[in-house]
């Protein structure tokens, strides 16, 4: 009975192994969909990208984020699992203007930020570093949520699941999509 019943158990645990082994195949699947689809439209190539990571959106909701560059923009692009796709322009003009790209649990909501630093350029030859933070409200959006000039330096603070920004003497602490200035 008892073996009968292992037996039993064993082949319902490799049916549910094959079973998430081929969801991670369609997921994959959808995105490779979608980062082709991305690369074609903009006219891109996978050597163009220099950024890529996965992202969580809402518990099991997940997305792969990258960061691509073209011959006059740089891109961040969302791919989703099902397939489809999401991008923006990025505010930096080269890839060289990047200085660091991290995924980051600000509020410690379990759903991660993308967050750059990078340097901007402005009409009068002047640059300054910045920090900005884009979020995924859903996988058909992308929105920065935070951004200030970061010359004075930056830290993450560890703050349970949450992480704070402290920029200089200012300390910034996030809800969602909301920040608060703390000091």
């Amino acid at each position: 009975m008892i073996r009968r019943w292992l037996i039993g158990m064993s082949i319902v645990l490799v049916a549910g192994m094959a079973s998430a082994g081929a969801d991670e195949e369609h997921d994959r699947d959808g995105q490779q969909h979608a980062l082709a689809s991305f690369l074609k439209s903009r006219g891109l190539h996978k050597r163009d990208i220099y950024f890529e990571r996965a992202l969580t959106l809402y518990g099991k909701e997940n997305a792969r984020l990258l960061l691509a560059s073209g011959e006059t923009a740089q891109y961040l692009a969302a791919l989703s699992e099902e397939g489809s796709y999401v991008y923006i322009t990025m505010p930096w003009r080269e890839r060289g203007d990047l200085r660091d790209a991290r995924i980051v649990d600000l509020a410690g909501d379990g759903r991660q930020a993308l967050v750059i630093r990078y340097r901007e350029h402005g009409s009068n030859g002047d640059t300054r570093e910045v920090l900005g933070v884009w979020r995924l409200p859903s996988e058909s959006h992308i929105r920065r949520v935070f951004t200030a000039d970061v010359d004075k330096g930056v830290r993450f603070i560890r703050r349970g699941r949450a992480n704070d920004l402290r920029i200089g003497s200012a300390l910034y602490q996030f809800s969602g999509d909301q920040y608060r200035r703390l000091q």
